[in-house]
């Protein structure tokens, strides 16, 4: 065997550069005043029938919080027209700012105004949460898929280079 071929053992952040591109999604939750925006990697399809996605969130962060409030959330996979917006959402928390209002998001409704949607998104599904899973210091979140939006193409956004930059592919 060649020793250049070889597998060497290499860091945590390592992998997530080599094994770029990623799933990147917008998550868009509502606090009572605000509607918060979030970009997340960690989701995928759990169940056909049911539709059912799963998505995993630090514990500390501020849309976990909001999941503790309020059951719907959309997941959107946004198009390159909006890439600045959204790698500015993954790398800002709502915490203490309003990002749709900093960021100039737009915004649209959808399941009568429970949930609100990235206009910009190639998909976006309307979900209710129905379980969470404590892992360490993440949660798994479980949801229902009320409905599914789509603009007909297959533009969305992926994550490069362990999430430093965001393109299409």
């Amino acid at each position: 065997m060649n020793s250049e071929n070889k597998l060497k053992a290499i860091t945590l952040n390592e992998s997530l550069i080599q094994s770029s591109p990623h799933p990147f999604a917008l998550l868009v939750s509502k606090d009572i005043d605000k509607k918060n925006v979030m970009g997340v990697s960690w989701y995928s399809f759990a169940s056909l029938k049911p539709g059912k996605m799963i998505f995993i969130l630090s514990e500390k962060s501020y849309t976990s919080k909001l999941l503790k409030m309020g059951s719907y959330v959309s997941l959107c996979v946004p198009k390159e027209s909006v890439k600045d917006i959204a790698l500015s959402c993954s790398h800002t928390s709502g915490r203490d700012i309003d990002k749709v209002a900093k960021f100039g998001i737009d915004l649209v409704a959808g399941e009568d105004e429970k949930a609100w949607m990235i206009k910009e998104s190639n998909v976006a599904w309307v979900l209710k949460i129905n379980d969470k899973i404590h892992i360490d210091d993440h949660n798994l979140f479980v949801a229902v898929i009320i409905s599914c939006h789509g603009d007909g193409t297959n533009e969305g956004l992926r994550a490069f280079e362990g999430y430093k930059r965001l393109d299409t592919i």
